[in-house]
C-alpha cells in the first residue's frame, strides 16, 4: 500500500515545533487552533500568512487492520512561510501563529488543512512537519505523540512556485536536492500527488500507514 510506517516519536519533530515540549510553548493549547484553515494568526496575535495557497490531505491508515483508515486521530501541523521563517520563533513572526494547527481525522482518516506552500532554508527541501495523537484527550505533549514525520514536497512544483513574488528568498536557495543523498533517504516523506498552479494554488496529499 502507499505510503510510510514506524519512527520514533521524536523523529523529524523540528525546533519549532511549539507542541507542549520542554523548550516551546505549547501552541496546541490555544484557543481555535483545531482549525482546518491555519493561514491566520490566533487570539491576540495578528498576521496572516500570504505564500501560494495548499490545500493538504494527510490520509492515515493502520497497518494492523488491512490498511484501514484511522478515525479520531490528531494531526498537528506546522510549516515555515515563503521565506523559511516559523511562526512564533524567530523575528517578525515572534508574536504570531500562523501555519500552525490541528484537526481530528475523519471517518476515512482524512485530515485536511489549507495552508500555504513553504519556503526552503539552506539545503533543505520544501516540507511541511506533522505530529500525529492516538487520542485527542492527550494530544498536548509531543511525549504522548504516537508519530511525527514530514511531507516533503517536488522540486518541479516548487520551482514553478519560487519564481512567484513573494519567495525571492527561497528562489536564491534552490539547490539539486532531488540528486541529494539525504533526499534519497528521505524518499518515503514525498508528497503522493501534487496538483495545480501557482495561480489557483495546489492539491497536495500523503497517506501515512501506522504501525497500529
Amino acid at each position: 500500500s502507499p505510503g510510510f510506517t514506524g519512527a520514533p516519536p521524536d523523529s523529524l519533530l523540528g525546533e519549532a515545533s511549539f507542541d507542549g515540549n520542554v523548550t516551546f510553548p505549547n501552541m496546541m493549547a490555544v484557543v481555535g487552533m483545531r482549525r482546518s484553515d491555519v493561514r491566520t494568526s490566533l487570539g491576540s496575535s495578528s498576521g496572516t500568512a500570504t505564500g501560494i495557497p495548499v490545500t493538504l490531505h494527510i490520509d492515515l491508515a493502520s497497518l494492523g487492520n488491512n490498511c484501514g483508515p484511522l478515525s479520531n486521530y490528531v494531526v498537528y501541523l506546522y510549516s515555515a512561510d515563503e521565506a523559511y521563517r516559523y511562526s512564533g520563533y524567530e523575528a517578525p513572526l515572534l508574536d504570531q501563529n500562523p501555519l500552525r494547527g490541528y484537526q481530528v481525522t475523519n471517518a476515512q482518516g482524512r485530515a485536511t488543512f489549507i495552508t500555504t506552500f513553504p519556503g526552503i532554508g539552506g539545503v533543505q527541501y520544501p516540507h511541511y512537519h506533522f505530529v500525529i495523537f492516538n487520542n485527542p484527550a492527550f494530544a498536548r505533549n509531543h511525549l504522548d505523540a504516537t508519530f511525527n514525520s514530514q511531507v516533503v514536497l517536488p522540486k518541479a512544483a516548487s520551482t514553478q512556485v519560487y519564481a512567484t513574488a513573494g519567495y525571492e528568498v527561497s528562489l536564491s536557495r534552490v539547490w539539486d536536492w532531488e540528486s541529494s543523498t539525504a533526499y534519497q533517504a528521505d524518499l518515503p516523506l514525498l508528497a503522493d500527488t501534487v496538483t495545480g498552479n501557482t495561480s489557483g494554488g495546489f492539491i497536495v496529499t500523503k497517506r501515512i500507514v501506522l504501525n497500529v
